[in-house]
């Protein structure tokens, strides 16, 4: 009788103990929206923006999900599956499809982004997503009106394939203000902070 009950006790242990390994994995799913745009300058540096996907699609785990989102294309969309197996198929499908996305791109001027930073949020808003994150491959300059709430989102600008000087100062107003957290990625090693949420 004692030993049915502790090899009882130790099932209900180990049942309970993979039902909270379950709640607690799908808790740290992220969502990644990056924002794109193709000027003449970026797409003379397409080495480095490669480097820049590859990165991104190799720190993805099973259950986040990246969109990639650029003016006058539509956007590529990818949601993992919590199968660790599907989903590594999954991105060798979508790094195909990219690789396509990339060469079909023609310069256009810098683009306005204050919409579609606003339209990243609201993707991100909808989705049963745990980390939040947009990635800012833009000229931030071109934040002209007063950024939307972003709801403790964090904005990233990938900088390292402008290396322009910016005003931190006026950035950082602007992305607090709308209650989120401003990174600037100076180099490719950068993005471990702006993927990071542990």
């Amino acid at each position: 009788m004692l030993r049915s009950l502790v090899l009882l006790g130790l099932g209900s242990l180990l049942f309970w103990g993979c039902s909270t390994n379950v709640a607690s994995y799908e808790k740290e799913n992220r969502g990644v929206y990056l924002l794109f745009s193709p000027t003449k300058e970026r797409l003379a540096k397409m080495d480095v923006i490669k480097d820049m996907f590859t990165y991104i699609i190799n720190d993805m785990s099973p259950g986040d999900t990246l969109v990639v989102d650029s003016a006058g294309y539509d956007p590529l969309r990818i949601e993992l599956s919590k199968n660790p197996e599907l989903a590594y198929k999954q991105k060798r499908a979508f790094r195909s499809s990219l690789d396509l996305f990339l060469k079909q791109l023609k310069p256009t001027k810098t683009c306005q982004i204050d919409n579609a930073l606003a339209r990243a949020k609201e993707y991100l808003s909808k989705k049963a997503i745990k980390h939040r994150s947009i990635l800012l491959c833009s000229d931030a300059k071109v934040l002209k009106r007063r950024v939307r709430e972003l709801d403790g989102m964090t904005v990233s600008l990938l900088n390292f394939i402008d290396e322009k000087k910016l005003d931190l100062q006026k950035l950082v107003q602007k992305i607090e203000g709308a209650n989120g957290k401003l990174i600037v990625a100076a180099q490719l090693s950068d993005l471990d902070k702006a993927l990071s949420y542990r």
